[in-house]
């Protein structure tokens, strides 16, 4: 009975340290978006969501690229510098919904740079499960300081690269596929589409793999989940 009691005080502990740590990190998050203007990649995607769902603005249109210019360049872009416009698939959008719902930009950019923060840490450990690493407790502390401070982690973070949840899709995809999950594999999979243009040569390999060996469930669950999220983004906006 002790024992019940004692394991529930240390998880009710960690679970407030979990909670407070997450908070502080939001702050600081918080701190820096207001005081260092940036993040246009996920500009991008939470003006795009926000005029879409709250005035019914066509994401890809003139309207909401010129919008999207506005607020991070003051104006309109000039030729030497990035466009800033609405390319990926509608349905990606729906991920960005929650954020979209924030009306204060910085705010939102902290909120979603805690959430990418926390997807590095996944991606880490996914991926420390899917080598079947044992790892020391040194080489464990320096292979998380490469995966948070890295260049390949510090970038996306300050631009709000979307590749970040992106890659923990197409780990926690490769993980499912490891443990026979082949139907989760695939919708993982499928998710993982809303940027195309970094996964197309994965999937395609992964898809290709998966017919000639027999585990077609991977190719079916992906092309399903594909058709459904095409069809819905068709049924938002038919044109």
């Amino acid at each position: 009975m002790r024992n019940r009691r004692n394991n529930a005080i240390l998880w009710i502990v960690l679970l407030v340290v979990m909670i407070a740590g997450i908070g502080l990190l939001g702050w600081q998050n918080l701190t820096y978006a207001k005081q260092n203007p940036g993040g246009n990649d996920f500009l991008v995607y939470w003006t795009s969501a926000r005029t879409f769902l709250m005035d019914g603005t066509n994401p890809y249109g003139a309207e909401t690229t010129t919008r999207i210019q506005e607020l991070a360049y003051g104006g309109a872009a000039r030729p030497d510098q990035p466009s800033l416009r609405m390319v990926y698939p509608l349905y990606s959008l729906a991920l960005f919904f929650p954020f979209a719902l924030i009306p204060d930009f910085p705010t939102a950019r902290a909120v979603y740079s805690t959430i990418l923060e926390l997807c590095l840490l996944l991606i880490a450990f996914f991926s420390v499960r899917l080598a079947r690493w044992r790892v020391p407790p040194l080489e464990l502390i320096l292979y998380l300081a490469l995966i948070l401070f890295g260049f390949h982690s510090i970038q996306p973070l300050l631009d709000g690269n979307v590749s970040i949840l992106v890659a923990l899709l197409i780990v926690s995809a490769l993980l499912a596929l490891k443990n026979g999950g082949d139907a989760l594999a695939g919708i993982l999979l499928a998710l993982s589409t809303i940027k195309p243009n970094v996964v197309v040569l994965l999937i395609a390999y992964l898809l290709i793999w998966s017919l000639l060996s027999g585990r077609r469930t991977l190719a079916s669950y992906f092309a399903g989940a594909v058709f459904l999220m095409t069809l819905a983004a068709m049924l938002l906006m038919p044109d």
